[in-house]
């Protein structure tokens, strides 16, 4: 039985890390693509401000939160759009087929942080 639990472990794992790769480079993509600076400014604050509970923010590491992960993206780049309507729309408009990754919290974590570090690279050199 231990094997079956570690194997089962290791795939739950594989998936979370996959899934995080993804959610990295598509956010990177985003922001190399779609963002504007403005979008990206905000969410490096967001970032400074949460320090060390930026995961937290995304209802991760035991948070608890009234709203999805996805919805709390869109509040931090575009504040004034940030209704249900809006997060549905904007994340089918960057999402398409894979709009249902934005129900994992972790994935919307990723993208947020894929972001980031294109705008970390580019901030100074604007």
């Amino acid at each position: 039985m231990t094997n079956v639990v570690e194997r089962l472990r290791d795939s739950v794992l594989r998936t979370r890390d996959e899934e995080a790769a993804k959610g990295r480079k598509d956010g990177c993509d985003w922001a190399r693509n779609e963002a504007d600076a403005l979008q990206l400014q905000r969410l490096a604050d967001a970032r400074d401000q949460a320090g060390h509970e930026w995961r937290q923010w995304f209802g991760l590491d035991g948070a608890s939160s009234s709203h999805c992960a996805a919805e709390i993206f869109l509040a931090i780049i575009d504040p004034e759009e940030a209704d249900r309507h809006q997060v549905s729309g904007f994340w089918e408009d960057v999402l398409g087929e894979d709009i249902g990754k934005v129900q994992e919290d972790e994935y919307v974590f990723a993208f947020a942080n894929g972001a980031l570090q294109l705008w970390d690279v580019v901030l100074d050199a604007i």
